[in-house]
């Protein structure tokens, strides 16, 4: 699932951003449908505070924090604009500046969920390296852009890594 909103500092590190009163609130709201649909036996969430705030908010016990679940390191953009032509065009596959090459991001990201899976957790992460991971795992039949840029701040989904079946579980789009 992607983390809640969280408040927007440019002047400081991303990964300590916090999540913003209406974040928490929305975090609040969806875990419980989260919880009825995966009951885990382990949260898991990206070091990021953003992340684990959300997954703290579902109270459903101690969250394991995994590094590898990490956002795609990418550059700031002013404009929101240019950062969604930036991240569409790394979806898409090609080598945009600044960001963490594909490979890389998906190695670290596939071995954390490949670790935990066998727990069936929920994962708590962010959205483009969960859409890019997504698009690697289903293949060319997944729209990657369309998939990103309908993702919610939060949003959940559950996914059967051997059906490959993916179903939106609520959000916030």
């Amino acid at each position: 699932m992607r983390h809640s909103l969280p408040i927007l500092n440019p002047d400081e590190d991303r990964s300590a951003w916090p999540l913003s009163r209406e974040g928490r609130k929305l975090a609040t709201e969806l875990g419980p449908a989260v919880l009825d649909a995966q009951r885990p036996a382990l949260v898991v969430a990206s070091a990021e505070v953003k992340a684990i705030e959300t997954a703290e908010l579902f109270e459903a016990g101690e969250v394991t924090v995994d590094d590898r679940l990490g956002e795609v390191a990418k550059p700031w953009f002013d404009s929101g604009d240019e950062h969604r032509v930036a991240v569409i065009d790394y979806l898409s596959g090609a080598d945009v500046d600044g960001f963490e090459p594909q490979d890389d991001a998906l190695r670290r990201f596939s071995e954390a969920v490949e670790e935990h899976a066998a727990t069936h957790p929920i994962i708590v992460t962010h959205g483009t390296i969960l859409t890019l991971w997504l698009a690697s795992t289903l293949g060319s039949s997944f729209d990657a852009g369309a998939f990103w840029l309908a993702l919610g701040m939060p949003d959940a989904y559950l996914f059967d890594l051997t059906s490959r079946d993916l179903q939106r579980v609520g959000g916030n789009a």
